[in-house]
């Protein structure tokens, strides 16, 4: 049963952080902590693997700092890796990371910004702060993280669902 719980919790807390980043640009504090809360109800047999799974993207506060991802993304994830635990926070939070690369670079060839965005991450070696410049121009609009963690979780409850 627990199991079945946690994927629920996860898909309602992602989900609902999906569309509220897409409709406001703005991952409600509200939403995080409906998944450290049903984490620590789902995990209570597990509360080290919780914790781990919430400290690791943690980690992820410098590209805060950067200006490379928002605290909502943040906290988001640290909720998720709660609800997952650890190791399986490892896999959410890079194919999170893959899912958002993605999909900066479907809008930057929308935006015909695509070769733009090569550019200058081959003649400055700008790779790590290549979705600061896509996101934080004037005029541009912003990556929605969350429909990536959204994906991501999803993935990871599918393949969570299917080794039973």
């Amino acid at each position: 049963m627990q199991p079945i719980l946690q994927c629920f919790l996860l898909l309602i807390v992602c989900l609902w952080a999906a569309v509220t980043d897409l409709k406001f640009h703005k991952i409600k504090n509200s939403t995080v902590l409906l998944g450290m809360v049903g984490a620590l109800l789902v995990n209570h047999r597990n509360l080290y693997s919780a914790l781990l799974g919430f400290l690791l993207p943690l980690t992820l506060i410098v590209l805060f700092v950067l200006k490379m991802m928002g605290a909502g993304d943040v906290k988001l994830l640290a909720a998720v890796g709660a609800i997952v635990g650890f190791p399986d926070n490892v896999s959410v939070l890079l194919y999170s990371l893959t899912f958002c690369g993605v999909q900066i670079l479907f809008t930057a060839l929308r935006q015909g910004r695509f070769l733009k965005l090569w550019k200058e991450i081959y003649l400055d070696f700008k790779i790590l702060f290549w979705t600061h410049t896509l996101c934080f121009e004037k005029g541009h609009e912003r990556i929605p993280m969350a429909c990536s963690i959204a994906a991501s979780s999803i993935l990871w409850i599918a393949g969570r669902l299917t080794q039973r």
